[in-house]
């Protein structure tokens, strides 16, 4: 009797650690999300200069959700420290069918990025009126 208890208790305590352990490994599985600022500029106020080395932009002029792009990428391992989302295309002389896209700067460059559709340079920025700048901290921890 006394060892069909003691193999009751153990088979619980066997079947409880599995679980424990899942959750606390999903957690290390992804780090923290980086914190982002969001604010709304003019094309006046968008840097006079670019480092182009570790800027990109997004082939696709339809980003729905800038901000779940940002976080993508960061848990792709690519940190980005700032980014703008187009609000319009409307400024001339842009007559590139694309026009303005989401473009980001990462913290160091990787040119992987390109694997997630993105190419280097700016894209068009200063075709918009206004765009959604995008601060991002805690980048690269």
């Amino acid at each position: 009797m006394r060892y069909l208890l003691y193999a009751a208790v153990v088979a619980g305590v066997v079947a409880l650690v599995p679980a424990c352990r899942s959750e606390s490994a999903d957690a290390d599985l992804l780090p923290p999300e980086p914190t982002i600022e969001a604010r709304t500029i003019t094309a006046s106020e968008l840097p006079a200069e670019f480092d182009e080395s570790r800027t990109y932009y997004y082939r696709s002029a339809n980003l729905q959700d800038p901000e779940g792009m940002i976080v993508t990428l960061w848990h792709a391992g690519f940190h980005a420290t700032r980014a703008w989302q187009p609000l319009d295309s409307s400024t001339p002389p842009c007559f590139d069918p694309l026009g303005a896209t989401f473009t980001v700067e990462l913290e160091v460059d990787d040119a992987a990025i390109v694997d997630k559709g993105f190419t280097r340079g700016v894209g068009r920025l200063f075709c918009a009126a206004t765009l959604t700048e995008f601060t991002v901290s805690g980048a690269g921890g």
